[in-house]
């Protein structure tokens, strides 16, 4: 995975330098064999690749799963007592601490590919990620002392402070990324998306035709 990585991002500093697409997908060929490159292309084709194939769709689901996972925490938060109710909080919890990864994905992965992006911009996308992870930890630390609270006013903040980043990146950050990127872009973005993992989400590696 690496050294396709270096790969990819020797391409790109080619493609910057003036190198024209048929010259790189025939490098790229050259080194993985005969349509390899276009196997990793235009993911947002519908119908001829997996639907996680690009990379910004993923990030979105990771968001559509971390909603998912509020609803459930919600409901089991406020619902009646039962045998194991407090496994399914823990569960829970242990999940949702999970989006540090998912906040580093956008950090290193995705503000980088917006330098026109101000620095301002950015900072408070990373300050509101940072209140994110600030409330999850308070809410971990409230359920240890059975804080009261916790149900009326913690929880509704960690929700709050999450959807504002949920929105920031799905109505600003993905879609204009979606615009500009290039499928050589998007397959390299694919490949250390891949490296990093996944956020709440299990993507288990396509098998390969040839070596079943």
């Amino acid at each position: 995975m690496e050294n396709r990585l270096s790969f990819l991002t020797s391409l790109l500093e080619q493609k910057k330098s003036g190198v024209s697409d048929e010259e790189i997908i025939k490098e790229y060929d050259k080194e993985y064999g005969e349509g390899s490159l276009e196997k990793l292309l235009d993911p947002r084709k519908e119908g001829t690749k997996r639907f996680s194939e690009n990379p910004l769709i993923l990030l979105a689901e990771e968001n559509g799963a971390l909603k998912a996972l509020l609803e459930n925490r919600k409901r089991d938060l406020f619902g009646p007592d039962d045998s194991v109710k407090e496994k399914r909080l823990n569960d829970e919890l242990c999940r949702l601490k999970g989006i540090v990864l998912h906040y580093q994905k956008i950090k290193e992965l995705i503000l980088p590919l917006l330098p026109d992006l101000s620095d301002e911009a950015k900072s408070e996308i990373l300050s509101d990620q940072k209140t994110s992870l600030d409330d999850i930890n308070e809410f971990s630390k409230a359920r240890k002392r059975k804080d009261t609270s916790l149900r009326e006013r913690i929880f509704p903040s960690l929700v709050s402070s999450l959807s504002i980043n949920i929105n920031t990146e799905n109505e600003y950050l993905l879609p204009l990324l979606d615009e500009r990127l290039s499928p050589l872009r998007l397959c390299l973005l694919k490949e250390q998306r891949d490296r990093k993992g996944y956020f709440l989400l299990r993507y288990p590696p396509r098998k390969d035709p040839n070596h079943e």
